[in-house]
This record gives C-alpha cells, structure tokens and sequence, in this order.
C-alpha cells in the first residue's frame, strides 16, 4: 500500500504533506532529520492507496490547494470527504476510518 500523509509540528505551526510506502518509518525520518526545523511531527491525517501513481497524484492535488483552511477542514471533517472518495481510506487525529477503526495513539 501507499499513502499520503499530513503531519504537523506544533513547534513551527505548519503543516507537510507527502507519500510514503511505510508512513510510521516517514514520520521517524522527518523528526531525525528536523526537517523544516522541527522534531515534533505529528500524523494528523493519511490516505491509503493501491499504486504509488494514485498515492503522488493525491498529493499533488493536496499541494495544489494551498490553503491551511483546505487541511484543516480535511483533518477535521472527514466523513463529507469520505462520501467523494468513498473507496480510499483514510484518518483524522489518529482515528482511520474504512470499515472499521483502528485507534492509533499520536506519538
């Protein structure tokens, strides 16, 4: 599987999207390298998909929103989301939803 992931850092206030085929080693990375500045990444939201093409292309349309507004109502709301994309799946502050829920503790 491939995903795309949205990660915060509370220490900077700002927002990174990206893909990944193993996001739990992706966020590791960008803490160890401080990427941006920071250590503190936090998973807020991910997509999973079948090919890394469908995985890119959602990020790319992700990116090209632009605003903080547009993550933060995907982050927060994502039930209206599920309904356009109903065969993805996908999470919010560490909640997946899909056909069941697995509880994932932020870290």
């Amino acid at each position: 599987m491939f995903y795309v992931y949205i990660l915060f850092s509370p220490i900077k206030d700002k927002y990174y999207i990206g893909q990944t085929q193993d996001i739990q080693e992706r966020i590791k990375t960008h803490n160890l390298r401080k990427n941006l500045g920071a250590n503190d990444w936090q998973l807020k939201y991910f997509e999973e998909f079948e090919s890394r093409s469908e995985a890119m292309a959602r990020e790319t349309e992700i990116k090209n929103k632009k605003r903080r507004s547009y993550l933060e109502q995907l982050i927060s709301s994502p039930d209206s989301y599920r309904e356009a994309r109903a065969s993805r799946s996908f999470v919010r502050e560490g909640h997946r939803f899909d056909s069941g829920i697995l509880h994932l503790r932020p870290s």
